[in-house]
């Protein structure tokens, strides 16, 4: 009876046991991240990775040293030996860096820990089908392909259990450009900070505060903003010699789109990524289930 009991209680444990990518451990990695605007890679690597390198280099029970040198910022990496206490070793690392002198510019270094439990759980590439990819430019595919991720896919998955945030990469984001021509301003002695405050006057989005009626609540909120190019370019900016000036008579307005930091690619194809992080104990299985069956159906939808 003891046995067969022993075997019950296991088997029934056995499929409450929780299934996780990584297991809790804490890396003994810490990362030394320095900003200094406007620095090129050269001088980021020669003045400040290199300074930290060599000095950080002495910190007991460190095994290895890295760094990483791009526009504006510096990344050292130290991997301790494990074991080692992380609580004891940021305000050792710390002191050390309060002895390196920096450029004039630098901000003051960040002490940055991995956990590989904040990394996405899934990373999902949205592309355009073959046969569609023949309709319209390539930015407009990408533009729409982007608008699609954020506000359909992005707004679906946030809301579902054990999601913490959805971020989204690649793509095109959409952005309008008003573009001023200097001489025609002076002509008509027209300010820039005078467009700017038009602009931002008439492309208005806020919270009015509440309305009581009874028992019930409403809420106000003020929306007028800009729905096409051709209602920018025909917003009022001043008045000269009873003429009306307008923004299409000192500039033009396009639709571009935004500076690219990021390209995804499917099969060498650009794409858009949606990478999904999970809330703080919810299981990794459970959520990447719940997100796949929401976004391709359950397996007898498939079916």
């Amino acid at each position: 009876m003891l046995m067969v009991a022993m075997a019950v209680f296991g088997w029934v444990s056995l499929g409450k046991l929780p299934m996780d990518l990584l297991p809790e451990i804490s890396y003994p990695t810490l990362t030394v991240r320095t900003n200094w605007d406007g620095a090129a890679p050269e001088d980021i690597e020669s003045r400040i990775s290199e300074s930290l390198q060599e000095t950080l280099a002495a910190l007991p029970d460190l095994v290895r040293t890295s760094s990483t040198s791009r526009a504006g910022v510096s990344d050292v990496t130290l991997d301790f030996a494990w074991g080692t206490s992380m609580t004891q070793a940021v305000p050792t690392v710390r002191q050390a860096i309060d002895s390196v002198r920096l450029p004039t510019g630098a901000e003051r270094p960040l002490i940055l820990r991995y956990d590989p439990n904040l990394d996405p759980i899934l990373r999902i590439g949205v592309s355009t089908p073959e046969k569609h990819s023949h309709v319209g430019t390539s930015d407009d595919r990408l533009i729409n392909l982007r608008w699609t991720a954020e506000q359909r896919i992005k707004r679906e998955i946030e809301n579902l259990d054990g999601v913490a945030a959805v971020q989204i990469h690649g793509g095109l984001e959409e952005e309008i450009r008003v573009r001023i021509d200097p001489h025609r301003l002076s002509a008509l002695h027209i300010g820039l900070d005078e467009v700017d405050q038009r602009l931002a006057q008439e492309n208005l989005n806020a919270s009015g505060g509440s309305l009581l009626e009874g028992s019930t609540e409403y809420l106000v909120r003020t929306r007028n903003e800009f729905e096409s190019v051709e209602e920018i370019a025909d917003l009022a900016i001043a008045t000269r010699s009873g003429s009306t000036v307008r923004i299409r008579d000192i500039g033009e307005v396009i639709s571009s789109h935004k500076k690219r930091e990021v390209i995804s690619r499917i099969g060498g194809a650009e794409s858009v990524e949606i990478a999904i992080f999970r809330e703080a104990g919810a299981k990794i299985i459970d959520v990447a289930d719940l997100v796949k069956a929401t976004l391709f159906g359950s397996a007898e939808q498939r079916k």
